[in-house]
């Protein structure tokens, strides 16, 4: 059981960090178009910066790199990593942070990225776990 097995959205949670040992290439792909606007949406936004930030990149450590996670472990850790962890981060900040925010995952790619382009501060965080999802359907 993880320490955010109890959140609303764990199992999105745990969905993110699965795809990101399995395709961390898609992940570290999307990064350099959406982290400028991650990043500027987080340092914006108090209870992002803090510690929901904090719980996401536990969350990620925790799972990705745990002894249990072998396959995660050396997937994550390939050459892309920290662009691939990055891409990671927001969304499950996003997903602990506003419950709602798992809305995101079930609409098309291009929704995703208008609602982004306009403003929408969800939208951004989750702009890359959108993207590399659809990136895993794609190859698929």
């Amino acid at each position: 059981m993880s320490e955010w097995s109890h959140l609303p959205n764990a199992a999105h949670i745990d969905r993110i960090i699965v795809d990101l040992a399995l395709n961390t290439k898609n992940w570290a792909e999307v990064w350099p178009s959406t982290c400028n606007e991650c990043q500027q949406v987080a340092s914006k936004i108090w209870v992002v910066r803090n510690a929901f930030r904090d719980a996401a990149l536990s969350a990620l450590n925790t799972l990705a790199w745990s002894s249990d996670g072998n396959t995660a472990r050396s997937s994550v850790r390939s050459s892309d990593n920290q662009a691939a962890v990055g891409a990671a981060r927001y969304p499950i900040t996003a997903l602990i942070a506003w419950p709602e925010s798992a809305e995101y995952l079930s609409l098309p790619r291009d929704q995703v990225q208008v609602m982004a382009a306009l403003g929408d501060q969800r939208a951004i965080l989750m702009l890359p776990a959108v993207m590399a999802f659809a990136k895993s359907r794609e190859l698929a």
